[in-house]
């Protein structure tokens, strides 16, 4: 009756009344001397505690419920209490543990052929790994077995996290239709604890992509849901992303005192995401003219980053940036503070390619390094000051950190290339409307070819170029490459029927004078003919 109490409470969103009434099953199971229910009751627990950010009373329950299953040789219940270790390691930022612990649920919850219990654990080898292609793998797996076991709650756990590893890699418009979809699932079934982490990811997203009055009322909705869920870890998160966006609307105030609060809480609970929470607050004082106070907090976060190796649910080269950015502001710049500077640069330069050291995929590569916006910036920036140092061509040193990533990762992976594009295919033909599989499409071969921008053009039967989808184009932009279509690249393609590829547009005859490849500031360009029985249907650009 306990358990019972326990889960309906869980579900209600009753926090304290599921936590009392955990401890009282575990005390009662104890005096009953059956260890069986007594490790259901300490898992159950573990749990509760684990959704209230108390991870040390989370971490004892899942060691003694542990110790309990393996006297009892439960596979089971081992197996389930191995994958919340992990995740209470990763959440403290010690990857290797949590990675080894998930690998041992997943062994366990297969030889006893758990399809739940997998999905469970490949979704926390997902979150763990360092390979953005091999964490993508993990998660798709999951999702796959859940579209079998029409596990509605699970599906959307792993469109979420698919889309925070798309988001990551910068494909930001993938990343929303992941989230669309989760957000949509969790309102349906009810799900209020965990709609509440959708929409800070769903906050992120919109963010990314310049919609920051959207970007709002999502982080303004998680964060009402953890508050009132009792998850303080959620909350602060939420906190810092709706800070980063308060920042990009010029509104350094209201960021302080969001920032303020998520590091107050994050500081409390010794999570790893405190070091970005600081971080952005010191972007808020700079903002604010306040050097002073935030080159300390600045380089506190740095400190903290550098001794825990990781920025949790942020990156570390953000930390790493926003402390560059204060040392550059600096009134009185000396020797000591551009020394300083260069450190930080270098750092934010390492840690976003230690991001990609060990990534699988080349197109996804490119796309962190050229679509993450921070991580452009600090490729830039590296690359400039490194030229000045050393006199060094700037385009020797932006293949330098791409040449570098590739070394850890090669030979170039052609089976998994082969996969995905298989994988296309596959999704190609089950996708009935239009519409829709001319996004897919289009994200497909953004995510695939790495490119900054791109769109789809249809061409009818009267030979008009119609513009349906695009990606990586301000409004302003693409409203330029509408007026000049028929005289650029796009133009050669629909009379040819050929693909061009052109390393450098500007320094090509046949198009470095026409006005849209000056204004557009074209460089690579690659378009290829969409052909039927060799007529032309369309272009992609």
């Amino acid at each position: 009756m306990l358990r019972r109490k326990v889960d309906l409470s869980s579900l209600l969103g009753q926090k304290e009344d599921a936590l009392r009434s955990a401890e009282a099953a575990v005390q009662l199971a104890r005096q009953s001397g059956q260890q069986a229910l007594e490790a259901q009751a300490l898992t159950s627990l573990g749990d509760l505690y684990y959704q209230q950010s108390r991870y040390d009373n989370a971490q004892a329950c899942h060691e003694q419920a542990l110790k309990l299953y393996e006297a009892l040789n439960d596979l089971t219940g081992q197996a389930e209490n191995w994958r919340l270790l992990g995740h209470l390691h990763m959440r403290a930022g010690r990857t290797e543990p949590a990675i080894q612990y998930s690998q041992r649920a997943l062994k366990l919850f297969r030889q006893v052929g758990d399809l739940r219990g997998q999905t469970k654990a490949l979704t926390s080898l997902g979150l763990a790994a360092t390979d953005y292609a091999q964490a993508r793998d993990y998660h798709e797996q999951a999702l796959a077995i859940r579209r079998t076991l029409d596990d509605k709650n699970g599906q959307a756990v792993s469109y979420n996290n698919l889309a925070v590893i798309h988001w990551s890699l910068g494909l930001y418009h993938r990343a929303l239709e992941y989230m669309e979809q989760a957000v949509t699932l969790a309102r349906s079934l009810q799900e209020y604890r965990r709609l509440g982490f959708y929409m800070e990811t769903l906050g992120r997203c919109y963010h990314a992509l310049g919609r920051y009055e959207e970007a709002l009322q999502a982080l303004d909705e998680s964060i009402q849901i953890t508050q009132e869920s009792g998850d303080r870890w959620a909350e602060s998160v939420a906190s810092i992303t709706k800070g980063q966006v308060l920042l990009a609307q010029d509104l350094p105030p209201a960021a302080l005192e969001v920032t303020w609060r998520a590091g107050n809480i994050l500081r409390e609970l010794k999570a790893a995401e405190l070091s970005a929470a600081l971080a952005w607050r010191a972007a808020a004082h700079l903002q604010m003219g306040q050097w002073e106070l935030a080159y300390d907090v600045s380089g506190e976060a740095t400190r903290l980053v550098s001794a825990l190796s990781t920025g949790g649910d942020y990156p570390m080269q953000d930390v790493w940036w926003i402390h560059y950015q204060v040392l550059e502001a600096c009134p009185e710049p000396n020797e000591h503070i551009e020394n300083e500077a260069w450190d930080a640069l270098q750092q934010a330069h390492l840690g976003m390619l230690n991001g990609i050291a060990t990534l699988s995929d080349e197109a996804l590569r490119r796309s962190y390094l050229n679509k993450v916006q921070i991580n452009r910036a600090i490729l830039l920036e590296w690359t400039r000051q490194m030229a000045r140092r050393t006199g060094t061509q700037h385009a020797d040193l932006v293949e330098a950190p791409e040449a570098e990533s590739r070394g850890a990762v090669e030979p170039a992976h052609i089976q998994e290339k082969l996969r995905r594009v298989l994988n296309i295919s596959v999704q190609m033909n089950e996708t009935h409307d239009a519409e829709s599989l001319l996004h897919y499409v289009m994200d497909q071969v953004i995510e695939l070819s790495g490119a900054e921008r791109g769109f789809l053009v249809l061409v009818d039967e009267a030979g008009q170029m119609n513009l349906r989808v695009a990606r990586g184009m301000a409004d302003d932009e693409l409203a330029r490459a509408q007026a000049e279509i028929s005289y650029t690249v796009l133009g050669e393609v629909a009379q040819s029927k050929k693909p061009v590829l052109l390393q450098d547009a500007m320094a090509d005859e046949r198009f470095s004078r026409q006005s849209s490849v000056l204004e557009l500031n074209l460089r690579s360009v690659l378009c290829v003919p969409l052909l039927t029985r060799a007529e032309l249907v369309g272009m992609i650009y």
